[in-house]
């Protein structure tokens, strides 16, 4: 059996109907409390990799295990359920929200472990717009604010594409790749 087989995860790109984006949210908030050590491991991979599917086995199968009953029947890919994971970390360490400030770190001046097309339009638009970012992430999925900072955020990433180029994403895998990218920004500045 596959490591993905072992996922009560599929590698879908989009994300389900709200209730399932909503357990899917407590899904990945589970596993950041659970397993933090395992689901820092798997942010810091390319979550299309071979080791992001073990990283994320790890998490899931390992301390992680207790949470599954909240993963039942869901689908939701694995970019976005690391930009879930990242959101529910952020929470976690910025009580009650993120300020500014704590996402004001130059991405110039770190070194990121994954460079992926969608890794660099999120690490641009975080640090064009930390204010949008922190906005965003303070929302509830789904709901009319999160939709207004979604469009906010999209015109900035949108800026940071080539030219040319068009920003392909629904809100789900925006609000995921923005998360994810500020969680590596404040992690790689509390590293320093």
């Amino acid at each position: 059996m596959s490591p993905l087989a072992m996922l009560p995860l599929a590698a879908a790109v989009a994300a389900g109907p709200a209730d399932q984006n909503a357990a899917a949210h407590k899904f990945a908030a589970c596993i950041a409390r659970a397993a933090p050590g395992e689901a820092r491991q798997f942010l810091m991979t390319d979550t299309m990799s071979a080791s992001s599917t073990a990283a994320l086995a790890a998490a899931i199968n390992g301390p992680g295990e207790k949470c599954k009953k909240k993963a039942k029947g869901l689908t939701v890919g694995r970019a976005i359920f690391a930009g879930m994971i990242a959101e529910a970390m952020l929470h976690a360490r910025f009580q009650p929200s993120m300020s500014v400030d704590d996402l004001k770190v130059d991405p110039r001046t770190q070194r990121f472990p994954v460079q992926s097309a969608p890794d660099t339009v999120g690490l641009c638009a975080v640090a064009k717009a930390p204010a949008a970012t922190s906005a965003l992430i303070a929302t509830q999925p789904g709901s009319p604010g999160e939709s207004r900072q979604i469009e906010a955020i999209r015109t900035v990433a949108q800026g940071c594409m080539k030219p040319g180029a068009t920003l392909k994403a629904g809100a789900p895998l925006l609000r995921s790749i923005v998360s994810l990218a500020a969680w590596r920004m404040v992690s790689a500045e509390k590293a320093r």
